[in-house]
């Protein structure tokens, strides 16, 4: 039998990963877009980033309140190294992402709205320098971010057809 994350952290795993795919493929469309629904599409996107930040939260607490599940031993030392990095890297733009798109937007004195049912407060007089500043942030670290997707990607396939280990089937 494999041994496998909680529910609760495979649950958020895929959820988030659906979520910051499609939070990347509307913020790409946004910025290229100046079509009429493209406001929509922003409140839509900054409405989803919040819950983002909210489901990593959850996470971060399923993770330390979940029992750690055992991994192969067969990786190198450098393997396991770059496997912790991502992973860190990972959780750290999962909250630094969404953070970085709030600031732009309260420096802006441009509200984010939760769907209608609540709003963040803005700075009442924008700041164009903190909030190109947070806007390019916000641009750097969904890059650094994207990457390393792709890096947690190849090492989960790598798991799976190379190695042919239980490593992909743990958060299944």
């Amino acid at each position: 039998m494999i041994a496998k994350h909680s529910l609760s952290l495979r649950l958020l795993h895929w959820v988030m990963a659906v979520m910051f795919v499609s939070l990347f493929a509307a913020g790409l469309t946004m910025v290229s877009s100046l079509e009429p629904w493209q406001p929509s599409l922003l409140a839509l996107h900054k409405a989803f980033g919040l819950v983002a930040l909210l489901l990593f939260v959850l996470r971060v607490c399923a993770k330390f309140s979940s029992k750690p599940v055992t991994k192969s031993g067969d990786e190198s030392k450098l393997q396991k190294m770059a496997a912790s990095s991502v992973h860190f890297l990972l959780y750290c733009l999962m909250c630094a992402v969404p953070l970085t798109g709030i600031l732009s937007q309260y420096f802006a004195s441009k509200p984010i709205s939760f769907f209608g049912i609540v709003s963040i407060g803005v700075k009442s007089e924008p700041n164009i320098v903190l909030y190109g500043l947070f806007r390019e942030l916000h641009s750097l670290l969904i890059a650094v971010f994207a990457l390393l997707v792709l890096m947690h990607v190849a090492g989960a396939l790598y798991h799976h057809f190379i190695k042919k280990d239980d490593t992909l089937k743990r958060m299944l």
